[in-house]
């Protein structure tokens, strides 16, 4: 029987790790403290202070001497002092105002923040500290105090934090790959908790997106297919009809199988783009200015060539082309088409332009969008709307891209740019 994993919850290791550094930083404060504050090592220090006053300031000093030291003593320590005789009379004094509330021979702390220290023979030193003097660590203990304190804590957090977030970002370009190859790919799936849990549910959302898009193409390369049959069928019937039938109908019947036929070869080229990509392509070198003259050929077409050969599928460039001429020609309104190529950058631009209506910005965004229609244009005037969405997909499999831009004077211009000859073929 396999065991149950438990997911580990992300909210909880980061709670865990925050009690973690919060622990670390009370204990390092603990320690600082009793560093700075070990009763031990205050009373050795109290006693050595003593010893030396005692020494410094012994009773069979001269007045001046005593007077002398004491100063040096108050220079030092950074307070005022006054040494009172065991009989209570003041024998030497540093600094304004230490004797006041001093109680003789009291036995506490006086008023004022006064201190007391007993020294040999029953004297006593009353000692004020200035109010400029620091009896706390000075800034530069507390600065670097503080300094540990945010480095202990920026050491705790970065492992939780630069692992969570690398794990993100692969997450985010294993994800942002979905649009970049034919096969959505998977991402990978690392740990226990919410983001190993996001990135099973990104893998299973592929396997259906993949699942229903093999499930379209099918569709459409079958029901195309199977439009061919039924086609033909009709194209003999048509045949058959009695001689007596209007020409006009018959005209228009075989218009419209025309048209049911370039849609279905459209979708049937569109989806076997779209099964096998690049795998389509049978590269070999082109050179376009021809397949445009063959294109061109006793049609109203003018060209201007500037460029060089490419690296294509010629087959799927002369589609690419025709696609171009067809849709000039039937929505110019009888003007005449002008195909320009052009080497630039690293590639080629192919432009063809047309004196028509013309497209606004908005409709230009949207004009190779499948089955689209601009506005004010109908069936009659012929297309399928697959034909420009066909250039775009052959434009994209060569690595090149599409554009389309109202023209100077009046009409559109559709513009695609393709990579020119590797290098090992110039």
């Amino acid at each position: 029987m396999t065991p149950v994993r438990t997911p580990r919850r992300l909210y909880l290791r980061i709670y865990l790790v925050v009690l973690a550094i919060l622990g670390t930083l009370i204990a390092v404060g603990m320690i600082w403290w009793h560093l700075h504050t070990d009763p031990r090592t205050f009373g050795r220090a109290l006693a050595d202070f003593r010893s030396g006053l005692d020494h410094q300031l012994s009773a069979d000093l001269s007045e001046r001497t005593r007077q002398a030291r004491l100063d040096a003593w108050a220079s030092r320590t950074g307070a005022n002092l006054a040494l009172f005789g065991p009989d209570g009379r003041l024998q030497a004094i540093s600094g304004p105002g230490v004797t006041q509330g001093v109680v003789e021979h009291a036995p506490r702390i006086p008023e004022e923040g006064a201190y007391l220290l007993g020294l040999a023979g029953g004297r006593v030193l009353v000692m004020r500290p200035r109010p400029d003097a620091r009896l706390v660590p000075g800034p530069g203990g507390t600065a670097a105090f503080f300094a540990v304190v945010a480095l202990l804590a920026g050491i705790g957090c970065y492992p939780l934090v630069r692992g969570l977030t690398r794990r993100l970002e692969r997450l985010q370009r294993d994800v942002d790959a979905w649009g970049g190859t034919d096969q959505l790919p998977r991402v990978a799936v690392d740990g226990r908790d919410e983001i190993a849990a996001l990135a099973r549910s990104f893998n299973d959302a592929a396997q259906r997106i993949e699942t229903l898009m093999r499930a379209q193409k099918s569709l459409l390369a079958n029901a195309s297919h199977e439009l061919r049959s039924p086609l033909a069928r009709i194209r003999i019937a048509i045949e058959l009809l009695p001689t007596d039938t209007s020409p006009s109908l018959r005209a228009e019947i075989a218009r419209n199988i025309r048209e049911l036929d370039a849609l279905v070869d459209e979708v049937l080229l569109s989806s076997r783009l779209d099964a096998v990509g690049g795998a389509a392509l049978h590269c070999e070198r082109v050179d376009l200015a021809s397949l445009v003259r063959a294109i061109a050929d006793g049609a109203a077409v003018t060209v201007r060539s500037h460029a060089n050969d490419i690296h294509g599928d010629p087959r799927l460039l002369m589609r690419l082309l025709r696609n171009l001429v067809e849709n000039a020609h039937r929505h110019g309104r009888g003007s005449a088409v002008e195909v320009i190529l052009q080497a630039e950058g690293a590639g080629l631009r192919i432009e063809v332009c047309d004196r028509g209506p013309g497209l606004a910005p908005d409709q230009c965004a949207r004009v190779f969008e499948p089955f689209y229609r601009a506005p004010g244009t109908s069936e009659t005037d012929g297309g399928v709307g697959l034909g420009l969405s066909l250039v775009q997909q052959i434009a994209n499999l060569h690595g090149g891209r599409v554009a389309c831009h109202p023209r100077l004077g009046g009409g559109s211009c559709f513009a695609v740019w393709l990579p020119g000859l590797p290098a090992a073929d110039r």
